[in-house]
């Protein structure tokens, strides 16, 4: 409308009262166009000027006026459109101001006006902030950090970055937001985390998760802060697990454990305390090892940081569930337990060599003790599963020493390798290291280290000194003190030694085995020495009764035998029905076929004794080699002495000598090949078996003796008096010893005349 009413004044300016009137109204068009240019609408500015200067035009009167005007208007425009291309603030009244922004803060915006000045206007009143030469990228970023947007706003920067790489304000953008974005979560951070602990102070459990979950929800995961949010929510789980365990309260107690992991799964801690609890509260070992294994894991892990790392870590647990290296060691050797209790023993001696060889994971010599008894278990088991290096073991074994010079078990277990070994002098060495240091720190008490010892000392045919040691063993502990297996096995094994040595009075091994049996009733190696000392019993009733000459004597004799003979074969027969393979039961069995005259039964028992035995020595290793050795020796000497009592000689020497063959060394079989040819007057070929057999165990003293009987029945009284000497010598107990040797020195002075 303004427009066409110029047009109409302009064709009607003839007169010089329309000129006065017009020069006022292209004023008042002059203010209104600079109006419009000032507010931007510089399309509406220009409709009105190109309108204006062409009806202008037509009269030439105002024509040099009106170029003036549009210069100026034009002038006014150029620097106009310039202050249109500024920085802009849009208010959220609405409100716009122009200019050049100088600073920007987190709380607030610097800008310079082109009509105002320098101003710093609140980020709260700011509805939308647009740059110069600003893409409309950059302006949705600048709009999302007005709205405290900052993730959305790095996140267009980023974008254009990957545009435009180089720019140098976009590189500041993304610098400045970042530094926004951290200042932000350490403020969140900090407050959320005060709240959180004021919270767990009043024991509101789920109020301080609460906060610790909302950090999480604000912050980056990868972050230092939301590590500290998961271990802060694990640490208030493990908080309420205390609480419920004190109260009994055990199922929720492994609730709390389980989310305490799985908030937070490299807290060791936490690890090791569900770890416990599945142990010792429901038995569920498998699951035990597992949490066990990540917990040692994530310790390792945490130690192998630097000690800084350590702190930033720990910097918001409270000092009681700090992880420790005495805690680390404590699992290790829980770890190691768990593995033996559910049969891992491969993952176990590895575990204890990794101990031995980690000096930064030292445990209390208690537990290396017992970490070196477990390797020490393992080796002695002969376990086919478990694959292992004996000489790493015992390289172990020294490792432990340092640990601790008076390491009794350290000494026992080389002891116990070295008899396995078959180096039994090595082995009776170190078990005595292994008793002295016992006997002076009264660390450990000796009951296993006197057993060890008298088996070593057995092989070396040291039978007196291995009785001594099982008495001493057995003597000088209590019951409470003294393990039922240790104090089983020396009892039985001291029966069997009395059996050897004092065959003629069984009474000793007796006791031994009667013992043993209270021990552990219904065991078979206890049950199997008493039915061999109420067989020998019997059979020694039986000479007895041959020597009487009352009847009534004689029968009662033979219902002793009877007894005896029966009260045996209940004993084994009671092992075969629980264990048929028990060979010794098998042994002993034979045997009682053989006294009562079963001759079919004997010899098929025997037979397969030899049979089976000779498969099964040839897949066994160690010290039941020797065992089983000595079954099927016996087993042909059994064959052997039934056919020397049907005087058939020549059979029965060659079950003899077979026997010799399965044990070279066998004392008893040269003994019943002199007793052989002694029976058809042989004295030579007899002296020579029996000396072999005293030769071959030489701390047995009737070898000598039967020596020297044969010896004198030769007639070669100087060598009879020598070997009735050596008996006497070796501890033999015969009472009439003196007089047989006084009987030879005078039979020896008559045959000289």
């Amino acid at each position: 409308m303004e427009v066409h009413l110029v047009t109409t004044l302009s064709r009607a300016c003839s007169l010089p009262l329309i000129k006065t009137a017009l020069f006022f109204i292209k004023t008042g068009l002059s203010i209104i166009l600079t109006y419009f240019c000032f507010e931007g609408n510089f399309a509406m500015g220009r409709i009105i000027s190109m309108a204006f200067i062409k009806n202008i035009s037509q009269n030439h009167t105002l024509y040099r006026w009106a170029l003036c005007t549009v210069a100026c208007l034009a002038t006014s425009g150029i620097f106009l459109c310039a202050s249109a291309q500024a920085d802009t603030l849009v208010l959220k009244d609405s409100r716009q101001l122009k200019g050049k922004i100088l600073e920007e803060t987190e709380q607030s915006v610097k800008i310079q006006t082109t009509n105002a000045g320098i101003m710093t206007i609140p980020r709260d009143r700011i509805e939308s902030l647009t740059r110069e030469s600003q893409s409309p990228e950059e302006a949705k970023a600048e709009e999302a950090l007005l709205h405290n947007k900052p993730y959305d706003a790095l996140k267009i920067y980023e974008t254009l970055w990957e545009k435009t790489p180089g720019n140098a304000r976009i590189e500041q953008k993304i610098g400045a937001v970042k530094d926004m974005i951290k200042d932000q979560e350490d403020a969140q951070y900090k407050a959320l985390f005060r709240e959180a602990q004021e919270a767990s102070k009043t024991d509101q459990y789920a109020k301080a998760r609460a906060k610790y979950e909302e950090i999480l929800k604000k912050i980056g995961s990868d972050t230092l802060t939301a590590r500290h949010a998961r271990r802060g929510i694990a640490v208030e789980y493990l908080k309420e697990c205390a609480k419920f365990k004190n109260v009994i309260q055990y199922n929720n107690a492994l609730q709390c454990l389980k989310q305490a992991v799985a908030a937070d799964n490299t807290m060791a801690v936490a690890h090791f305390a569900y770890a416990q609890m599945l142990r010792d509260q429901v038995n569920l070992y498998t699951q035990a090892i597992e949490q066990m294994d990540l917990g040692v894991q994530e310790g390792m892990k945490f130690f192998a940081t630097p000690k800084s790392d350590q702190d930033d870590l720990q910097a918001f647990e409270p000092s009681t569930m700090h992880l420790t290296e005495a805690q680390l060691a404590d699992a290790r050797y829980d770890q190691i337990d768990l593995y033996f209790k559910t049969g891992q023993k491969q993952k176990g001696v590895e575990a204890c060599q990794a101990i031995l060889e980690n000096t930064n994971l030292k445990l209390p010599k208690a537990k290396v003790d017992r970490v070196v008894g477990r390797i020490g278990e393992v080796f002695t088991t002969f376990d086919p599963t478990v694959r292992l290096d004996k000489q790493k073991a015992l390289e172990g074994f020294d490792i432990a020493l340092k640990y601790n010079p008076d390491l009794v078990l350290a000494y026992y277990w080389k002891a116990r390798f070295a008899f396995e070994d078959g180096a039994n002098a090595q082995a009776i060495k170190s078990f005595d290291k292994a008793l002295e240091i016992a006997g002076r720190t009264k660390e450990v008490p000796p009951r296993g280290i006197q057993l060890q010892r008298a088996k070593a000392l057995v092989i070396e045919k040291e039978y007196r000194d291995a009785i001594e040691s099982l008495e001493k063993a057995i003597a000088a502990t209590g019951e409470d003190k003294l393990a039922a297996d240790d104090r089983y096995e020396s009892l039985c094994l001291l029966g069997d030694l009395y059996l050897q040595i004092h065959a003629d009075s069984p009474e000793k091994a007796q006791d031994a085995f009667s013992q043993a049996i209270q021990a552990q009733p219904e065991t078979p190696r206890a049950l199997i020495g008493r039915a061999k000392v109420n067989r020998l019993m019997a059979l020694n009733t039986i000479e007895d009764m041959e020597a009487q000459t009352s009847d009534d004597k004689k029968a009662e004799l033979r219902d002793r035998a009877t007894q005896l003979r029966t009260t045996a074969i209940q004993d084994v027969d009671h092992i075969l029905d629980r264990n048929k393979a028990n060979y010794e039961a098998v042994l002993e069995k034979a045997r009682l076929y053989k006294d009562s005259d079963q001759t079919s039964e004997a010899v098929a028992t025997f037979s397969r004794l030899i049979k089976e035995l000779d498969t099964v020595i040839a897949t066994t290793s160690g010290t039941l080699v020797r065992t089983y050795k000595t079954i099927t020796a016996e087993s042909y000497l059994g064959l052997g002495e039934i056919e020397m009592k049907a005087n058939n000689r020549p059979s029965a020497q060659s079950n003899f000598e077979k026997s010799l063959q399965v044990l070279p060394d066998y004392a008893k079989s040269y003994k019943l090949l002199g007793d052989l040819s002694k029976k058809i007057n042989d004295f030579n070929s007899a002296v020579k078996f029996y000396s072999q057999a005293a030769a071959a165990d030489q701390q047995y003293p009737d070898y000598e003796l039967l020596t020297a009987v044969a010896y004198e029945e030769w007639q070669k009284y100087k060598e009879a008096k020598t070997h009735y000497e050596l008996y006497r010598k070796k501890g033999g107990r015969n009472p009439n010893i003196q007089s047989w040797i006084n009987g030879c020195e005078a039979k020896d002075a008559s045959s000289q005349k």
